[in-house]
């Protein structure tokens, strides 16, 4: 029977406390995935455990994003994509902002696209959109000259990517959750322990619902007040 725990506490000492204990219920009976916001609270915790006990192995540390491309990189590599750095996808950005002006489209937007900074923040907004799986004809559906507009960039912004072979954070993490729900091999089914992960995103959640799934042992500790996560 698969034990999933959570732990919320104001504490951060009390949550590292906690994970540490976790950890060392299970150590060195097989692999465990720690999965962490920054890799240094990890190494931190290991770093305690070895104190403690001594020699300790088989523990994978990474962060969500981390393990997202670790899972994705093949598949997409098998379809001839390949995930691009912000820049890259900053410049998809600024070619589409040009063509959409160039059709006299970008409605209110045509007052600043020449703003420097932009194509940067389209950028963010549209990963934003696309991590919370927000399409762009409901966009379009919302019939108001700003939505329209955005609904018509993000449209472009997706099949120009698409055309280039570059794959956004929001297709990472769709699949690599893909590849999760149709594996079970290290990382997937080990025990993992979620350690202040914040899940921001629909498709953060499920990536981290997917794992948690295949997991015969899970514990996420949280910031008391994060209900996304708790929710996940």
């Amino acid at each position: 029977m698969p034990e999933h725990h959570i732990l919320q506490s104001p504490s951060a000492s009390a949550r590292l406390a906690e994970a540490e204990k976790w950890l060392e219920s299970i150590l060195n009976q097989g692999e465990i995935l720690v999965l962490c916001a920054h890799l240094e609270s990890a190494d931190q915790l290991v770093r305690k455990l070895a104190e403690h006990r001594g020699a300790v192995h088989g523990i994978r540390r990474l962060t969500l994003d981390a393990l997202a491309y670790q899972l994705a990189l093949p598949v997409l590599g098998e379809k001839g994509i390949s995930p691009q750095s912000r820049l890259a996808e900053e410049a998809i950005a600024a070619r589409v902002v040009q063509q959409t002006l160039d059709f006299g489209q970008l409605g209110p937007y045509e007052s600043v696209a020449h703003w420097p900074g932009f194509a940067r923040a389209l950028t963010a907004t549209f990963g934003e959109l696309r991590l919370h799986e927000i399409a762009a004809n409901e966009l379009t559906a919302k019939a108001t000259p700003l939505m329209v507009a955005l609904g018509q960039l993000l449209q472009r912004f997706e099949i120009t990517s698409l055309g280039a072979g570059v794959a956004d954070r929001a297709q990472v993490f769709e699949a690599a959750r893909s590849v999760v729900e149709n594996r079970v091999a290290p990382p997937v089914g080990i025990p993992t322990l979620l350690l202040d992960v914040s899940l921001n995103s629909p498709l953060e959640q499920k990536l981290a619902a997917a794992l948690a799934g295949k997991s015969p042992r899970v514990l996420a500790t949280a910031p008391t007040g994060d209900e996304q996560t708790r929710a996940a």
